[in-house]
């Protein structure tokens, strides 16, 4: 059979192809002519997707069904001519804001989660694990691994491990009645890639499948192929379509050109472009971690400073550990911390204890772990001081992981010659972002994505 060929003239059209609920006894009802609103979320810091779908029943279908939670809900859309589609599976865990509109018509959301996040709520693990932390992130997630049946036309759940082989090779740990995410969330920790300093591994899970990997290494992976996922402008002057790819010429872009009218943000939330007393509260500025070997009775002091004048800080006290902005493998090489930033390591002061092995033992606590720890503080409030959301036409070949471009505009008198375009972008704000969380929202008939944005230095690259 021919597919009808297809248009894309508006900004978020959308086409749900499958759209049905399986019951627990393997009963299938369509919800397509039910669907209201259907919302997917997914974030670098959510171990699972999330999905809430409203229905509007008017024809009892939360009774005949019925629908009392754990039922599989199958979810497929696209944007009209793309091949890459979203696919996914879901189980249903709640039933909440159920409204009665009249005696014919009722309101409900279905709250989801991908299947892998609902078992981690009931699976247990209770054992000692050992070897390196790419086989042992493998072997914990095959703990949970759901075999999806013929009710669900989604792939298998895959795990994408980055930068193998680890660096820690020789890692132990003990479960101790802990869920499977608890523990991957825990190695997450625990891991230095082979080719990242930052070593700010994440756990998470987008629509292509889980991944754990830290955000150097997805920019990293990026930069080196100059793939750009998209380029969006802020500017709300293009009201005419434009058919010519007027994107940044320098990048090779994943998401092809449409029209300018795709690449216009619709709204963005930008809650704090500069927060010098938070950033130095959560450890981006500068930290310090005090630390008592139980092993060898030695105190010991470390001190980590992201400023652009660390390194000579460093010289004078030997408790700085040498990694420093210019050490990571970030988006450019501008640092966003302007210099001569007031921060002090002393300012943010934390305890860990080690406890190293004379017997060179891999179950201990050493310098290693504990500098892993200052630095993935760092990246860590890189995902919370540096974010800012946008909301665009939605797409479906987005996901987390992928890097976008902003264009946002400075605000100044414009003169008689003409200027060039880089001249009007905004230095501090305009350039590439890593895409760190996504959220589909596609309500009647139309598709709008908020993205989730993050900068860990400033401009292109």
């Amino acid at each position: 059979m021919t597919r009808k060929k297809e248009n894309l003239s508006q900004p978020g059209a959308v086409l749900i192809e499958e759209a049905f609920i399986v019951t627990k006894d393997g009963t299938t009802f369509s919800l397509k002519n039910f669907i209201a609103e259907i919302c997917v979320y997914e974030h670098i810091n959510m171990n699972g997707m999330h999905a809430d779908i409203t229905i509007v029943d008017s024809n009892g279908l939360i009774t005949a069904a019925p629908i009392l939670g754990e039922e599989t809900v199958v979810i497929e859309f696209r944007t009209p001519t793309f091949q890459d589609k979203f696919n996914r599976n879901f189980v249903v865990y709640s039933i909440v804001n159920r409204l009665v509109n009249n005696d014919r018509e009722q309101f409900y959301t279905l709250k989801c989660v991908t299947p892998e996040l609902y078992a981690d709520n009931f699976v247990r693990l209770t054992s000692k694990f050992s070897g390196a932390t790419d086989e042992l992130v493998q072997n914990v997630f095959d703990q949970i691994k759901i075999k999806r049946g013929k009710t669900n036309k989604a792939k298998d759940s895959e795990l994408f491990i980055a930068e193998t082989p680890h660096a820690s090779t020789n890692y132990e740990f003990i479960a101790n009645h802990w869920s499977p995410f608890k523990c991957l969330n825990h190695l997450a920790t625990k891991s230095i890639g082979k080719e990242s300093n930052k070593s700010n591994f994440k756990f998470f899970e987008n629509k292509s499948g889980f991944f754990f990997a830290s955000p150097e290494s997805l920019v990293r992976a990026q930069k080196k192929n100059r793939a750009v996922y998209d380029e969006y402008n802020i500017q709300q002057n293009q009201t005419q379509e434009v058919r010519e790819d007027k994107r940044n010429g320098g990048y090779n872009y994943v998401s092809p050109f449409i029209s300018s009218r795709f690449n216009q943000v619709e709204s963005i939330y930008y809650p704090s472009f500069k927060d010098n007393i938070r950033s130095q509260m959560d450890g981006y500025t500068a930290s310090s971690i005090y630390s008592y070997d139980f092993t060898t009775k030695r105190l010991a002091v470390m001190k980590f400073d992201g400023r652009p004048e660390s390194k000579e800080i460093a010289k004078e006290d030997r408790r700085y550990i040498s990694e420093t902005f210019d050490d990571f493998e970030t988006i450019s090489k501008i640092n966003p911390i302007p210099e001569q930033t007031l921060g002090n390591p002393l300012a943010n002061r934390t305890f860990s204890p080690m406890a190293t092995s004379p017997y060179a033992t891999t179950f201990s606590r050493g310098v290693d772990q504990i500098r892993n720890t200052l630095i993935r503080r760092y990246g860590d409030a890189e995902l919370e001081d540096n974010v800012m959301e946008i909301t665009v036409p939605g797409k479906t070949d987005v996901e987390t992981g992928l890097l976008v471009r902003l264009i946002y505009p400075q605000t100044k008198e414009l003169g008689q010659t003409a200027i060039d375009r880089t001249e009007l972008e905004d230095p501090y704000i305009s350039g590439i972002y890593l895409i760190i969380g996504v959220r589909h929202d596609i309500q009647n008939g139309q598709h709008s994505m908020t993205l989730s944005l993050m900068k860990d230095s400033l401009g292109d690259f």
